[in-house]
């Protein structure tokens, strides 16, 4: 007798479309279950009463729209200044600065204080250039 209580619980608590079907179902439920509210027991099959089910206000489903496109460096509570010169990994000692300043690379800019640097930038050469030729 024990062996069938002990079925029956099983039944109730795994829903029913997880159990193979076989005979032997419907025979461990043809015993009385165990106080058991019919409001608890529920079937995957089976629709609850929607009386019963709490009601909840209704809200349109729609993700709100932003009002522009911000992509994430340039997030509506970042400050710019934090965003324009934002360089990742640990700050960069003055003597860095110096090298970096110094070093030459291919198609790069020339430093500061040498005469291309001064010849490109002159405003004044560029427009004696445009206007007298």
């Amino acid at each position: 007798m024990t062996a069938i209580m002990a079925t029956s619980k099983t039944l109730q608590t795994i829903p029913r479309f997880l159990l193979p079907r076989s005979p032997f179902l419907f025979r461990a439920r043809a015993f009385p279950l165990q106080a058991t509210p019919l409001s608890v027991l529920r079937h995957a099959s089976s629709i609850p009463n929607r009386s019963s089910m709490p009601k909840l206000p209704l809200k349109p489903r729609v993700i709100p729209q932003p009002d522009k496109y911000r992509p994430p460096s340039h997030g509506k509570r970042t400050p710019r200044s934090e965003t324009l010169q934002k360089s990742y990994g640990p700050k960069l000692s003055e003597e860095d600065k110096v090298r970096m300043e110094t070093k030459k690379y291919p198609n790069m800019m020339a430093p500061k204080g040498s005469f291309m640097y001064w010849f490109l930038n002159n405003i004044y050469i560029h427009m004696f250039i445009t206007i007298v030729r």
